[in-house]
């Protein structure tokens, strides 16, 4: 199981996706106070609107994922990583670009909510992979590929703040490059090893999976 280069796609695409949700989940609301001086109801608003649309995102995708399947024959692994780029790639783009829009506050909220938003898209990529390729092993896969995937929230948070002590827009333009960076290498590696059938370790009664 450990020797498993698709497990180990799920496991880098995870904590790839996890370092830029922990370090937006925790450091938004300081930059939407610091850089784009939103006062504390605004604040608290504009930094929960990202992650509604997270929600939504997630499930449309769900929908999507299994009409692709069913009705355009798309394979699973190929829905797997077209969904796991969209949810990685996009949000490394808007990311970057809500650090360089100047003084337009508003496009800034958008940029971060297009960012997040798109973010659900991995919940039907790499999220969901574990049942493809082990279905009878899934729940010890995720609790593999969650503990890999918890480090970003220990250390991507810490890391920002040391990169951002004095809350300027240079500094936070860093620690944007840094997690698109990394998300982008997340969706390099799942859409270079990852995999949409049941693999050999894992085998019993699901050899009827599509791949």
């Amino acid at each position: 199981m450990l020797k498993s280069l698709p497990l180990w796609a799920i496991v880098v695409a995870h904590f790839s996706y996890n370092w830029t949700f922990y370090t937006l989940l925790t450091l938004l609301p300081t930059y939407m106070k610091e850089i784009l001086r939103f006062n504390v109801q605004e604040n608290g608003i504009l930094s929960a609107v990202p992650y509604f649309g997270c929600w939504l995102c997630m499930i449309m995708s769900g929908q999507a994922a299994d009409h692709l399947r069913a009705k355009w024959n798309f394979s699973t692994v190929c829905v797997r990583k077209l969904f796991s780029l969209i949810g990685m790639i996009g949000p490394a783009v808007f990311l970057v670009a809500a650090g360089f829009i100047g003084c337009d506050y508003s496009l800034a909220v958008a940029f971060l909510t297009i960012s997040t938003t798109l973010g659900g898209f991995c919940s039907s990529g790499f999220s969901i992979n574990h049942l493809d390729i082990a279905p009878s092993y899934a729940g010890i896969l995720l609790g593999i590929t969650n503990t890999f995937a918890t480090i970003p929230g220990m250390i991507g948070p810490v890391i920002a703040k040391s990169l951002t002590p004095e809350n300027t827009i240079r500094e936070w333009q860093t620690v944007f490059w840094i997690a698109a960076a990394i998300n982008v290498f997340g969706a390099i590696f799942f859409t270079l090893f990852g995999k949409g059938e049941v693999q050999n370790w894992a085998l019993d009664d699901h050899h009827g999976h599509r791949n």
